[in-house]
Formats: C-alpha cells, sequence, structure tokens
C-alpha cells in the first residue's frame, strides 16, 4: 500500500488566509475582481468573487468559492462557455476528468461510493485535507492523461476538485489539488493522493455536504500509559518483617550447611 501523506502546510493556509482576507476588503471592481462586468451579466448565477490562491499564478482566475455547490452546467459554462452542453452526455456532462484550456488544467469530478461498471470505487478524505482517489476504471500507468497528472505541477496548472456523496445534485467545490504520491503497482484504476490546497479542517464537511472525514493515518490517539504514583501516594502500608534466629546445624555429606529457623 502506498503512504498516506500526514500534513499539509499549515504556514501556506495561514499566509493564504490573510491575502484572502485583504482581497475581501477591496472595493468590488479592483484587481481580484474576475472578467469584466460582460462576463458577471451573462453569468449571473455564479458567485462574483473568485478564488485567490497566494504566492502563485495560477492558469487563470476562476468564479468559484470553496464550499459553494455547482452543477456540470454551471462549471462548463464558466471554464468552457463555447461548449454545447448537454446533461448525461459527453465531458463536461458525465465523464469524472475533464482537461480545459491548452494546457493540462483538470476538473475532477468526483461522486464518493459510485460504482463503474464492477468497480466500486474507494475514495475518502483525510482529515488533514488528503484526497484518496481513483481513476477511470479503464485507465493504466501508462495512460497518457495518468501521465499528465502524476506530471503535475499545481504551480503552473490547476485541477479542480468538486465532489459529492449522493449520485444525484450539485457538487461542492473543495478546492484546488496538489499531486503527492500514487500507487506504482495497482492499475485500472490507478490510485492517487492528492493534497487539498488551503484545506480548512474547521469546516463541519458532514453537515455541508454529507462528507465523513477519515482520520489522517498517524493521528489515532497514543495509548494510555499508567504512572507510577508519585512518592507518598496511594502506598499500602506493610508490616514489618518478623525477627528470626538462626541456628547453625552442622554439615551435610555435601560439605553443605544446613540452618535452621528458631
Amino acid at each position: 500500500m502506498f503512504p498516506v501523506p500526514k500534513m499539509h502546510n499549515p504556514i501556506r493556509a495561514v499566509i493564504s488566509d490573510i491575502f484572502t482576507e485583504v482581497s475581501a476588503s477591496l472595493p468590488s471592481g479592483e484587481t481580484m475582481r474576475l472578467g469584466d462586468q460582460a462576463d458577471q451579466q451573462e453569468q449571473p448565477h455564479l458567485p462574483p468573487r473568485p478564488v485567490v490562491r497566494f504566492a502563485r499564478m495560477a492558469a487563470r482566475e476562476y468564479p468559484f468559492q470553496r464550499q459553494h455547490f455547482y452543477d456540470r452546467q454551471d462549471v462548463a459554462a464558466a471554464l468552457a462557455p463555447a461548449y454545447d452542453f448537454k446533461p448525461q452526455r459527453g465531458s463536461w456532462g458525465i465523464s469524472g476528468i475533464v482537461r480545459f484550456d491548452s494546457g493540462p488544467n483538470y476538473v475532477f469530478f468526483v461522486t464518493f461510493g459510485k460504482k463503474q461498471a464492477e468497480h466500486e470505487f474507494d475514495e475518502a478524505v483525510y482529515a488533514n485535507g488528503i484526497l484518496r482517489w481513483q481513476s477511470q476504471p479503464h485507465q493504466t500507468l501508462a495512460d497518457p492523461t495518468i501521465q499528465k497528472l502524476i506530471d503535475h505541477n499545481h504551480l503552473e496548472n490547476d485541477i479542480l476538485l468538486f465532489l459529492r456523496t449522493t449520485a444525484r445534485g450539485p457538487y461542492v467545490f473543495m478546492g484546488f489539488l496538489k499531486y503527492i504520491n500514487h500507487d506504482l503497482e495497482r492499475e485500472r484504476p490507478v490510485y492517487f493522493h492528492w493534497q487539498i490546497l488551503d484545506f480548512d479542517p474547521t469546516i463541519d464537511y458532514e453537515q455541508l455536504a454529507g462528507l465523513r472525514l477519515e482520520p489522517a493515518p498517524g493521528d489515532a490517539e497514543a495509548p494510555t500509559v499508567q504512572k507510577p504514583p508519585a512518592v507518598g501516594q496511594n502506598l499500602m502500608p506493610v508490616p514489618p518483617p518478623s525477627a528470626q534466629r538462626v541456628q547453625w546445624s552442622g554439615s551435610n555429606d555435601n560439605g553443605n550447611i544446613n540452618l535452621k529457623h528458631l
């Protein structure tokens, strides 16, 4: 089994939160605004303020907010406006991995508990923001898309995670992903670990989206160790041993001395 990372970068998350608060204080229409007024009027159902990440140049800005819900048509309208969307058809209507723009930018549409053909997906989000994720069941380690995902650089291109825990309904936008590792042996599907960037563990994801976070490996409570009592505490009185006299009784045939208690 390939290892599950234990921690994300808390310093980066704190800096990002500070930067986001500063961005939120700017008047609308300044540098943190997405697109122009025409774009906003064309897509009034999308939130007006984009997600901002600190200390990186995103491939582009996005009209999605974490912990907000979107359906596939919302996402397709924002990332591929020229696409003729049809529910349950085409890449944006049905695929779990959708590439957009010219570079290796992807959207992951993830439904926990989903079955495809004979495969039942075993996916989860850990309490430290690590996503356990599987590719499509037909994909191997040599698949071109898998190779692009393994080589993905989150500082240059983006992977957006939209997740739900039911077979129907909208997805919650969880944020952007960073490649951590993958299983070098298993394929069809290929097993990955991704870090959800700027993950906020204080949010009640179970109430928000029915998502129960799994304990991160190594985060289990340490076993309780029984400490010895302090000097003078919990001591039981013990009577002193009785005085005994010992008398020599000579030696036996082997030369051993026998002692007799009186």
